[in-house]
C-alpha cells in the first residue's frame, strides 16, 4: 500500500498570553505542511527527512509486544507502563536521539494495530516538513496528526482514502494525535492538534475549545520568522510578573485582548462580509493587538521592526505565539483559494526583501487552509 498524507501548521491569530488567564484565543491553520509518504517494506522504517535520520526495526520486534497492556477504551493512552514497555523493547530512553519523534511513532504504530485487532505490518514512513521546529507554528502537532492519520489508514481504521477525511475519521485522527501530544507535552490544551486535524480556526476560552470551524475566509499572509530565539516559559513568567505589579492596568489590557479575539471570531463566522470588509476588519484588529502584546511585555525590537516595515508598505502585522522574538505575520489580502497565496506583487516582494535584509525568514502562505488531507 502506497499513499500520502499531510497536515498543516498553526498560528495564534489573537489571544496570546491572555488565554493563560481564561481569556479568548483564536488559533488558525497555515498552509505550511508536514507530509508523510507510506511505502511497502519488509521492516518498519521511520525516515525523518528534515533531521536526516532513519530508524529501522524488524517486524518481529512489534509482534513481541502483542501482550502490551492498553487501556480498555476506544483510544489507547500512553501510560507510564506502556512507555516503559516501549523503552525496554526498543532500547530507548528520553536521552535517545530524536526521542520524541520515535516514542510517539512507536506508541501510535503498535497501539493502533492492537486496537484494530491486526498484526503489525511492515511499512516505510517517510516524514518531511516545511514547518520550522520550535517556532510556535505547531510542528509537533502536525507531526502527531499526520502520523496518526497515516497509521490509521495503514491499518484500515479509517475509511477515507483521498482528500479531506470524513467528520468521523477526522474525530478519530484528532483523538489519537492528542494522545501523541501528551507524550511530547505532558498536558496539552488540544488546540494545536485540533487545528492541524480539522483546519480552519477554533476559539479557545476558559481552558476549553469553545467552537471550531473549517470554513473561514482565507487570509493570504507573509509568515515571518525573526530568528530571535525565545524561551516560552520565561516569557510567560515575565508577563505574569508584570501582571502582579500592575494588576488593574493588566486586567484592562487582557479584557481588550479578549474583545479583539471575540470580534475576530464574529468576523470570521460572518458570511455576509465582503472580502474587502473582512480585510479591513482583520487589519485593524491585528494592528491593535500587536500593541496590546507590547503593553504586557511580549514584544521585541525585531518584531517591532517587522511591524514598522509592514506598516510602511501599507500592511498590518503582529507577533504570533509567545513573542519575545519567534514569529509574526503580515496580512496581505483575503483570497478565494490557497493557490492564490503563491502569487505575489511588487509591494509584497519589496517587503519580503526588506525583512530578509533585516535577518528574517519569510513564507507566503494561506491562513485558514484545510486540515488533514490524503493523497494517492
Amino acid at each position: 500500500m502506497r499513499f500520502g498524507v499531510s497536515a498543516p501548521g498553526k498560528v495564534i491569530l489573537h489571544g496570546e498570553h491572555a488565554v493563560v488567564y481564561g481569556k479568548g484565543a483564536v488559533a488558525v491553520s497555515i498552509d505550511l505542511r508536514t507530509e508523510i509518504r507510506v511505502e511497502p517494506c519488509a521492516d518498519v522504517v521511520l525516515l525523518l527527512t528534515n533531521l536526516k535520520h532513519e530508524f529501522r526495526w524488524p517486524l518481529q520486534k512489534f509482534d513481541q509486544l502483542s501482550d502490551m497492556s492498553l487501556v480498555d477504551s476506544e483510544i489507547a493512552q500512553p501510560t507510564e507502563q506502556v512507555l516503559k514497555k516501549l523503552h525496554e523493547a526498543f532500547d530507548i530512553t528520553p536521552q535517545s536521539k530524536c526521542y520524541g519523534s520515535i516514542i510517539t511513532f512507536l506508541f501510535l504504530y503498535i497501539s493502533i494495530s492492537r486496537k484494530a485487532k491486526q498484526e503489525s505490518v511492515g511499512a516505510k514512513i517517510v516524514v518531511s516538513s516545511a514547518l520550522p521546529i520550535g517556532g510556535g507554528l505547531g510542528s509537533s502537532a502536525a507531526y502527531s496528526v499526520a502520523l496518526a492519520a497515516a497509521i490509521l489508514r495503514l491499518y484500515g481504521a479509517v475509511k477515507s482514502t483521498h482528500g479531506v477525511p470524513s467528520e468521523e475519521d477526522l474525530s478519530l485522527i484528532n483523538k489519537w494525535s492528542f494522545q501523541s501530544e501528551t507524550i511530547l507535552h505532558g498536558k496539552p490544551s488540544g488546540i494545536d492538534n485540533s487545528v492541524c486535524t480539522f483546519g480552519g480556526a477554533l476559539l479557545f476560552r476558559l481552558g476549553k475549545i469553545q467552537e471550531l470551524t473549517s470554513r473561514i475566509p482565507l487570509y493570504n499572509i507573509l509568515l515571518v520568522n525573526t530568528k530571535v530565539p525565545r524561551d516560552t516559559k520565561q516569557l510567560v513568567a515575565s508577563v505574569r510578573s508584570r501582571a502582579e505589579r500592575q494588576r488593574k492596568i493588566f486586567c484592562a489590557v487582557l479584557d481588550a485582548v479578549d474583545e479583539v479575539s471575540s470580534q475576530c471570531w464574529l468576523n470570521l463566522r460572518d458570511s455576509n462580509l465582503t472580502n474587502e470588509q473582512q480585510y479591513q476588519a482583520a487589519a485593524e484588529l491585528i494592528a491593535i493587538n500587536h500593541h496590546l502584546m507590547n503593553a504586557i511585555g511580549a514584544g521585541h525590537p525585531q518584531l517591532d521592526k517587522m511591524v514598522s516595515l509592514a506598516s510602511a508598505a501599507g500592511f498590518s502585522s503582529k507577533l504570533t505565539g509567545a513573542g519575545g522574538g519567534g514569529c509574526g505575520f503580515v496580512l496581505i489580502e483575503i483570497i478565494e483559494s490557497a493557490d492564490e497565496s503563491k502569487s505575489t506583487n511588487e509591494r509584497v516582494a519589496s517587503l519580503k526583501t526588506q525583512l530578509e535584509e533585516n535577518g528574517m525568514q519569510c513564507w507566503q502562505v494561506a491562513m485558514g487552509c484545510p486540515g488533514i488531507m490524503y493523497s494517492a
